[in-house]
Formats: structure tokens, sequence, C-alpha cells
């Protein structure tokens, strides 16, 4: 039963909005609360905001994906120079003091960013 009609006395067009808002409030795992869209412009409506919507929400998880993976590697591309500046100045023997101010200059101009 469709808004007190059974659903054979429905048009098509109608039947089609109303089966696709619903699989998209499921799709989306927005859920049914409590208020329900009764119209089929209001169903359209929501349609459009739920896909406004998961777009929003892809675009943002995609951005942050992105903001964590490039710092990852500038993180990987840090430890990767320290191991050869530790293998260097233990190849010529530097002295601990040396050693320790190059690592400290290293930390600062890769890291300050």
């Amino acid at each position: 039963e469709f808004d007190g009609r059974d659903a054979h006395e429905i048009d098509a067009y109608t039947l089609y909005v109303t089966c696709l808002y619903w699989s998209g409030m499921t799709v989306s795992s927005v859920g049914y609360g409590d208020i329900v869209a009764v119209t089929t412009w209001e169903q359209l409506y929501m349609i459009f905001c739920m896909l406004v919507g998961a777009l929003g929400y892809g675009y943002i998880i995609g951005a942050v994906t992105i903001v964590l993976g490039s710092r990852d590697q500038r993180i990987s591309a840090f430890h990767h120079t320290m191991d050869m500046l530790n293998e260097f100045m233990a190849f010529v023997h530097l002295a601990d003091p040396l050693q320790i101010k190059l690592r400290e200059f290293f930390k600062y101009v890769m890291l300050k960013a």
C-alpha cells in the first residue's frame, strides 16, 4: 500500500521515483528516520540531497587520504635521509658533537613544513 492506494493504482513514474528514493535511503545509510518525503517532488529533492551528500562525503574522504598519504611519504623520505646520513657519518668517523648538530639540522630542514 502506498499513500493509501494499492501499488497497481499508482502511475509508473511515481512508483519508480518512490523505489529510487527507498533504494537511495537504504544504500546511502541515511536511514528512514522521522522525516519522510511523501510527494514525488519531495522524494526527488531527497534523492538529489543524498547524491550531493554522498559525493561530498567521498570527496572529503579522498582528500583526507591524499593528505595522510603525502604526510607518510614526507616522513618516509625523512627517515631514509637520516639513515643515509647516519651511514655516512659512521663511514667518515665524524665526532659525536658534529653528528648531533648534523642530525638536528636535517631534522629542522626536513620537518619544518
